[in-house]
């Protein structure tokens, strides 16, 4: 009764928030909006840099910029013929013919300040 009291008295407060846009910044998140927005997709869209490295970037700038707007086309028709629903895709993703890569696709608020949607997609580990 007493816990109920005080939570009841006092509005909770973050001690810390941490953006998307600031993850952005630290290297966190490589922003792909850009490419996205070529291929269809409506919202912002970030890979996180584990990912990116692992599976998208190569030496050869043009390999990169072919592997990355392949992985969003594929990343694209997963989504849009995915039957499930809600903020969160879970999905395999083939790299290189080897075999399939799970692959996490999430949609959140870009802050607390701003509730517009974007994605982030990562690899389980680096949720």
């Amino acid at each position: 009764m007493k816990a109920d009291k005080c939570a009841d008295e006092h509005e909770a407060n973050p001690i810390f928030t941490y953006t998307r846009q600031q993850a952005i910044e630290d290297g966190i998140f490589v922003d792909v909006t850009e490419v996205a927005e070529h291929l269809g997709f409506l919202i912002p869209i970030a890979l996180t840099t584990n990912l990116y490295h692992t599976h998208i970037k190569k030496d050869d700038e043009a390999e990169t910029q072919k592997r990355l707007t392949t992985f969003l086309m594929c990343l694209y028709s997963e989504i849009k013929h995915s039957k499930e629903k809600g903020n969160m895709l879970c999905t395999k993703i083939y790299f290189d013919d080897k075999t399939p890569t799970d692959v996490w696709a999430v949609i959140e608020a870009q802050s607390p300040e701003d509730h517009s949607p974007a994605m982030n997609v990562m690899l389980p580990e680096d949720y």
